[in-house]
């Protein structure tokens, strides 16, 4: 590697480290971004799933398929998380709707839709910044991915008992390209081209940022005229929503607890790992669900969904930083009371 090279590498890692240190304040930076200038970025709403895409493939550099494969032998967790994010979540979601609004309401197809719809691939930004399992996550991403064309119709018709028009083929064409084959392309190249991984991902990662924060942005930019349309339901809809998506990030962190296959100094990466992966979802999707296929009133959730859900994923990474700072120092301060010499 050349001394040009490892000094644009080592600028690319202090400029991610950056991003990842200031979540907190660019995701909503983002989405007020897109909010405020869907003029000028509407046009370019169709490159979402490139972007997308690329994210999945940076992700997929810093594990091999051998790590995916390894993911894949935990089928009592996958099982777990998919049960929790298709069945569970779906009840919940239902009765949330049919509480506030009734049980045929729009808003609670909606609500439902949300629970239907795939895991999130944005999750794997998170968990990579939190030190989460980018392989576990990966391995669910892509399995919840390849049989949502199924759970999606399959979850609105147990819920409402109609059927659901959807185009099957199209949408598991559109996750075979932006989940699949990126993921499986990065994972390739690490294990065939290990040192060609190894000298892509550092510069390729503050490029991720970059693009998820315009995946953000142009989320909002789409949304926005939906959003003010029915403002005036705002006072209901917004608890249903924040309701379901803490209870996501509650059920993902306590699936691991329940499984019982590690003992508890263990649990932290793949806790984190679940509570991103079931509290994220592929929002794009179901926004595009939720207006192809559904009333305009049933993608008002969606909507809130996009701008709450990466707020809360950065609030959550902000509580965990926040926990392990204070963990180390009282680590430390632990220390220098049994040795008062290492304090001097």
């Amino acid at each position: 590697m050349s001394a040009a090279w490892e000094r644009i590498t080592a600028a690319a890692l202090t400029v991610n480290a950056r991003f990842e240190s200031s979540m907190m304040l660019l995701t909503p930076a983002a989405l007020a971004v897109g909010f405020f200038c869907t003029a000028t970025l509407d046009a370019y709403v169709p490159t979402v799933p490139y972007l997308f895409a690329f994210i999945t493939f940076v992700m997929a550099l810093g594990c091999g398929l051998i790590d995916l494969r390894q993911a894949l032998h935990r089928p009592g967790l996958i099982a777990a998380a998919l049960v929790l994010a298709h069945i569970v979540l779906p009840m919940i979601a239902f009765g949330t709707g049919a509480l506030l609004f009734g049980a045929h309401s729009p808003y609670t197809h909606g609500l439902v839709l949300y629970t239907a719809i795939p895991l999130g691939v944005s999750s794997v930004i998170w968990i990579g910044m939190t030190g989460g399992q980018i392989p576990l996550a990966l391995a669910l991403i892509v399995l919840d991915s390849i049989l949502s064309p199924f759970i999606v119709p399959a979850t609105l018709k147990l819920a409402f008992g109609t059927e659901l028009a959807l185009n099957a083929q199209g949408v598991f064409v559109d996750l075979l390209l932006i989940v699949v084959l990126p993921t499986l392309l990065g994972a390739t190249l690490r294990d065939r081209r290990r040192s060609a991984a190894d000298s892509i991902r550092p510069v390729a990662l503050p490029l991720s940022k970059l693009a998820f924060l315009a995946v953000l942005a142009l989320n909002a930019a789409a949304i926005a005229p939906y959003a003010l349309e029915w403002k005036a339901d705002l006072p209901l809809l917004l608890p249903g929503i924040v309701l379901l998506i803490a209870i996501g990030y509650a059920v993902g962190a306590w699936t691991v607890g329940r499984t019982k296959t590690m003992q508890a100094a263990e649990e932290e990466a793949p806790r984190l790992t679940m509570a991103y992966a079931i509290g994220i979802r592929n929002i794009s999707l179901g926004l595009v669900i939720g207006l192809a296929y559904l009333s305009p009133q049933a993608s008002v959730p969606i909507v809130l969904a996009i701008l709450l859900q990466q707020p809360a994923a950065a609030l959550v990474k902000r509580i965990t930083d926040t926990r392990r700072l204070n963990e180390r120092a009282a680590e430390r301060q632990a220390r220098a009371q049994d040795d008062p010499a290492d304090a001097q």
